[in-house]
């Protein structure tokens, strides 16, 4: 079996949440490969000002044979992003290694691509057996979410079942990144999604690349 290591450069710590997701791609373009993930954590390093830098630090501290740049769209048009990230890319120091990379773009925020799988929230929020209401969007309406990063912690804090002071320390942030984790390592429904079906198609596209190299 062949290994690839990969890293995730993101906005912020909670960005880890793609973690799984990225896993998962990877697992089904490149099912020959040992995928070994490492999310590029920067709070430690030296305070770093412009996706340029960050992309240079993330390389320096995390190398690896692929590097994932994720940017939330925001209200911006996904392409804007991409674009921005290539040219952060091309502005790298030409003297560096610089691996394959993929830009992660979703429509709005990361947090929409969560939304999918309620046993994964209730799971998250610590209470998997609560029967309190939750209401998920429907799949197709994902991108038109005005705040999924909000929604999604409203449902942690209703899926969660305490109440008063304890409901007022719960802290829904920090329980993002566990749903991915709970989606039972299938992210299907998420080929319904653009922004999604970029992603799969970049990384079809790069699976195609590793292997040809494994030939020649």
């Amino acid at each position: 079996m062949n290994a690839l290591c990969y890293t995730l450069q993101s906005d912020g710590p909670t960005d880890r949440m793609l973690l799984p997701i990225l896993n998962w791609l990877l697992s089904v373009h490149l099912p020959d490969h040992a995928v070994t993930p490492q999310f590029a954590d920067l709070r430690s390093a030296q305070p770093t000002k412009g996706l340029v830098n960050r992309i240079r630090m993330a390389l320096f501290l995390y190398p690896c044979d692929v590097l994932f740049v994720h940017r939330d769209a925001e209200n911006d048009d996904p392409g804007v992003r991409v674009i921005e990230i290539e040219k952060s890319i091309k502005a790298l120091n030409t003297k560096m290694v610089i691996p394959r990379c993929v830009p992660v773009v979703p429509v709005r925020m990361s947090e929409a691509w969560l939304l999918i799988n309620e046993r994964a929230i209730r799971r998250a929020s610590g209470n998997p057996n609560g029967k309190s209401h939750l209401a998920l969007p429907n799949i197709k309406t994902l991108e038109k979410q005005p705040d999924p990063k909000t929604l999604l912690r409203e449902l942690l804090r209703n899926a969660c079942g305490l109440q008063g002071r304890r409901l007022k320390n719960f802290n829904a942030e920090a329980r993002v990144p566990q749903v991915a984790g709970w989606i039972d390592d299938d992210f299907t429904p998420l080929r319904a999604l653009s922004a999604f079906q970029k992603l799969e198609s970049d990384i079809g596209q790069l699976a195609f690349e590793i292997t040809n190299d494994h030939e020649q």
